[in-house]
């Protein structure tokens, strides 16, 4: 079988190319998702302009937004239609892909010199550059199977990210680049280390395919041959575990700076900047864990762990999180209180449940949304019901497939990614039930399935109800997390509203913390190094503080 390289993540300057067989599959996993990538940067550019409405500066960044339409419109011809660069070596291929998104972060890294040139305060700078930040944090999303590609997008914005603060001047100008150079250095780090993951992905990948031809051709090795085959399949959900954690620490962090930045002063422009920046951020977010939820019932590796459980309370929290979102629209949603409970498993319950009340409101323009569950023998029945634009018959099959929504042509990245509906029709196959849906076109739609009644105690106590409502200002907080960017976003938010914040990597260096007093608050990642979790962690300071 082939080698899969093994880079030295410790560093960023020596690297090689993957052999040819490999880096073919790095760009062509990269080239499958430009297009779209590049669409959604297109719209966050739109978004930008749109903010700079002041006419000294209107012009200045209509031409920005113009040329960078021209430039995505000529990676379209050269990708997506006529498919030229499909034809040059995987080595050239790289080469043309390092060169594209270089351009591409050369637009976005200017538009900091460029607010500086129309006479934008710092702070404005400032806001801009975040949303370069999170666009290039984005980009680590898509180019992460092939480092030197995301390297050249990076160390391009990364200077001219930096030119605008430079010109700018000033002591506080000249802070930036410093945080901004470890930034940048942090997700270098990170989508170094994401290839390697990638690389042992494509090696699997090779190695099922020849352990396939394999079983064709040697019968009597079978037995050995299935068994390659099952540990292949687990060190593929190993990485999918890994995945599903590590990819989407950046955002997390994005969206905790974003969080304490949101609570500082800024003026009305200043705030709509921010506001544009922290809904690019969610939205990010939001597709990421989207995407990775997919990939892992694709892949085979959800867990399903059934309990009994209240469904009034997993469909109450839904509820509760989307009561705005249907406000805002004017419908009237509700959900008709329960009592049943269900033999389940609630956490996939719940992302059943999360995904049909969510496209109940996306497609529900008028009237209301409807959550409910009803008795039928030994089985209790949840159902969504909106009076929503509805559903033809003949595509009742077609909407649960993946990356397909109805209506939604252009694509609108707003409507989300088309996978919904896929995610609940996996979860629901892998719960022992299906989904089915009964809709009249113009007039609404109504998605059930059915799960076990329970049987026995069920144990769903509301335990947060009970627990005496802790001041904020002033409560002592220990945060342990092994990534740095997500410990430095947590103090700056939690220091922000009046907490007295410590952190730690891990379980030595918290105890190494020798805090006078036990915190109030533990806040920990739950997968940390060393094969410890955060729940071990807490027991253990428990236990070290005389509390357990």
């Amino acid at each position: 079988m082939s080698q899969a390289p093994t880079a030295n993540v410790s560093s960023l300057w020596k690297y090689r190319f993957a052999p040819d067989q490999y880096l073919q599959v790095q760009i062509q996993l990269v080239e499958e998702q430009l297009i779209k990538a590049l669409l959604g940067s297109w719209v966050a550019a739109l978004l930008l302009v749109l903010v700079f409405q002041p006419l000294r500066a209107l012009v200045a960044w209509a031409t920005w937004f113009g040329l960078y339409t021209l430039l995505l419109f000529a990676i379209w011809v050269l990708y997506g239609r006529g498919r030229a660069a499909q034809r040059l070596t995987p080595r050239k291929r790289a080469w043309l892909m390092m060169t594209v998104m270089g351009v591409v972060g050369a637009f976005w890294g200017c538009s900091t010199w460029l607010s500086q040139s129309i006479g934008a305060d710092l702070a404005t700078i400032f806001l801009v550059s975040g949303v370069v930040a999170g666009i290039s944090a984005g980009a680590l999303g898509f180019c992460y199977p092939c480092w030197p590609v995301f390297a050249a997008h990076l160390i391009v914005v990364a200077s001219l990210v930096n030119v605008g603060f430079v010109l700018h001047g000033g002591p506080q100008a000249s802070i930036y680049p410093v945080f901004s150079v470890v930034y940048f250095l942090f997700l270098m780090q990170f989508a170094r280390t994401a290839e390697v993951a990638a690389l042992q992905s494509i090696q699997l990948r090779f190695e099922n395919m020849a352990l396939m031809e394999q079983l064709r051709e040697q019968t009597l090795q079978a037995h050995a041959a299935r068994a390659e085959a099952e540990s292949a399949n687990q060190d593929k959900s190993r990485f999918l575990a890994a995945a599903s954690h590590d990819l989407r620490q950046p955002v997390h962090a994005l969206g905790l700076f974003l969080e304490a930045l949101g609570l500082t002063a800024l003026n009305a422009r200043q705030r709509t900047i921010f506001d544009s920046a922290l809904a690019a951020c969610d939205a990010s977010r939001s597709m990421l864990g989207t995407l990775l939820d997919f990939s892992r019932i694709d892949a085979g590796v959800v867990k399903f762990e059934p309990r009994n459980f209240s469904l009034q309370v997993v469909l109450a929290e839904l509820v509760q999180e989307y009561a705005p979102q249907a406000e805002s629209k004017g419908l009237v949603f509700r959900l008709r209180d329960t009592h049943l409970t269900a033999l389940s498993d609630p956490a996939l319950v719940s992302l059943v449940a999360r995904n049909l009340i969510s496209n109940a409101v996306r497609y529900t323009h008028s009237g209301g949304v409807l959550v409910a569950c009803r008795r039928r023998g030994r089985q209790v029945v949840v159902e969504v019901w909106d009076t929503g634009v509805g559903i033809a018959a003949d595509q009742h099959q077609l909407i649960f497939k993946e990356f397909l929504q109805l209506g939604n042509i252009e694509r609108d990245r707003a409507k989300g990614l088309g996978l919904g509906l896929a995610i609940v029709d996996g979860l629901t196959r892998a719960m022992g039930t299906s989904v089915q849906l009964q809709s009249v076109p113009g007039r609404g739609t109504v998605f059930r399935f059915a799960l076990p009644l329970a049987e026995g105690a069920v144990l769903d106590a509301p335990f947060a109800q009970d627990l005496p409502l802790l001041p904020v200002q002033g409560l002592r907080v220990l945060v342990v997390d092994d990534e740095a960017a997500v410990r430095d976003s947590m103090q700056q938010l939690l220091q922000s509203w009046g907490c007295l914040c410590h952190t730690a990597a891990g379980l030595q260096q918290a105890l190494a913390e020798n805090l006078q007093d036990p915190p109030d608050v533990v806040v920990s990642d739950y997968r940390l190094r060393d094969g410890l979790t955060g729940k071990e962690v807490i027991q253990a300071l428990r236990q070290h503080w005389g509390k357990g």
